[in-house]
């Protein structure tokens, strides 16, 4: 939860830049009577990293934008494909969390690896982004194979939040006897790779996390070929043993 603007104020004194979240017009005024300096308002659309945020509609934000004189920033599942829905709204600006964090480089790392699966011989090989895929298909999938590869970003020195719902739902199925192998993704920090086998190896009952794993920090670089093949011969190894 957000500490009260008015505190923070009180606190770092008048030259501290300080951010408020709004969802309706009161809200809006009131951070900026206390001394707000911007406003993030939103979710305007659904968003992986927030799965339970209450949405406002395209008026809503414009109708909070127009009531204050401080910049508000639109937040909240914004990428490529609903970015012109936001245009007239009156935001004077966006953030994007879920579509620039790693989410291509990610995708095309677990593309990657699936290549080198099928190359390998297996074929019965399924991808799917676990943010625009229902958990309910995620986990009839979890329960059909033997061999799951969990690939996440590192997302505030954490696992990315719709891969930790989805470990979390795994365990309260109690999802047994798989092997698991790993990527994880983080431009200065990664950590997801470390806190998924931590969660499996503690939260998760028989489960077997394979050593290898491909680490990157970003994109999906020619020197990672390597860590791919490793990994991918690991899969081999294991599934056909």
């Amino acid at each position: 939860e957000d500490l009260p603007v008015a505190h923070i104020r009180r606190r770092a004194g008048p030259d501290f830049i300080i951010g408020a979240t709004a969802k309706t017009v009161q809200q809006a005024q009131a951070a900026q009577a206390a001394g707000a300096n911007y406003l993030g308002v939103g979710a305007v659309f659904p968003s992986p990293t927030k799965p339970g945020a209450q949405r406002l509609t395209p008026e809503e934000l414009g109708g909070i934008c127009a009531s204050v004189s401080i910049p508000a920033v639109a937040i909240g599942g914004i990428g490529p494909s609903n970015l012109a829905q936001l245009k007239g709204s009156g935001a004077a600006g966006i953030a994007v969390v879920s579509s620039l964090f790693g989410a291509e480089d990610i995708q095309a790392a677990a593309q990657a690896l699936a290549a080198r699966l099928c190359e390998k011989g297996i074929t019965n090989v399924s991808v799917y982004d676990v943010s625009n895929t229902h958990v309910s298909y995620l986990i009839s999938e979890a329960f059909k194979y033997s061999h799951i590869v969990l690939a996440s970003v590192t997302y505030n020195l954490g696992i990315y939040p719709v891969m930790k719902n989805f470990l979390e739902d795994m365990k309260a199925l109690n999802l047994q006897n798989r092997t698991f192998a790993l990527i994880e993704n983080g431009s200065w920090a990664c950590k997801s790779g470390d806190l998924m086998q931590k969660f499996i190896d503690e939260e998760m009952k028989n489960m077997t996390v394979l050593n290898e794993r491909l680490s990157m920090a970003s994109s999906l670089s020619d020197d990672k070929a390597v860590e791919l093949d490793a990994l991918a011969d690991a899969l081999v190894d294991s599934i056909q043993s």
